[in-house]
């Protein structure tokens, strides 16, 4: 009987939500950081980069959210770049805390890249079925910039990494 079949992939396609997700907030850190990203960073020791999705238009949680970090040196991709996070995928909100380790997706950097001066951007991965009203915020920094990591020397300089608890 012709026009009494099910289409087996219309039932599976899930309909698009427009939402708007952006990266409101991108740290680089060695263990302590200030939101403006001006503590010091000692080359050759272990750098983490944290970026914290967050939902813009106030709507409820977006889970499924991932991130890629890309590091360029003299205008070239480095390699073994872009890297994914350690963690996630996350769920973003309308809020995050710093402290909070579930709220960022974190990023244990090549130790190459933590050897001298390197740039950085970071990009969204938005779950299937997510179209963002405003893709122009789910890079970081906007348009075609990059965040200049600067490493200083520090001889004799020895950071012991803590186990921290949050509570």
């Amino acid at each position: 009987m012709m026009g009494t079949g099910i289409c087996l992939v219309c039932l599976l396609a899930l309909p698009e939500v427009e939402r708007d997700v952006a990266i409101k907030h991108f740290e680089i850190t060695q263990g302590l950081q200030r939101k403006a990203n001006d503590m010091p960073l000692v080359a050759g020791k272990p750098t983490v980069i944290r970026v914290f999705p967050q939902v813009i238009d106030g709507g409820d949680p977006i889970g499924g959210i991932s991130a890629r970090v890309h590091a360029i040196r003299a205008g070239q991709e480095l390699q073994g770049s872009p890297i994914s996070p350690n963690n996630g995928p996350i769920t973003a909100r309308s809020c995050f805390s710093r402290l909070m380790p579930q709220d960022s997706l974190n990023f244990t950097l090549d130790p190459d890249w933590y050897a001298k001066e390197t740039e950085f951007w970071s990009e969204l991965i938005l779950p299937p079925g997510i179209v963002d009203l405003r893709p122009d915020d789910n890079r970081f920094p906007s348009g075609n910039a990059t965040f200049t990591a600067r490493y200083q020397p520090r001889r004799g300089l020895r950071i012991l990494h803590l186990s921290a608890v949050y509570a």
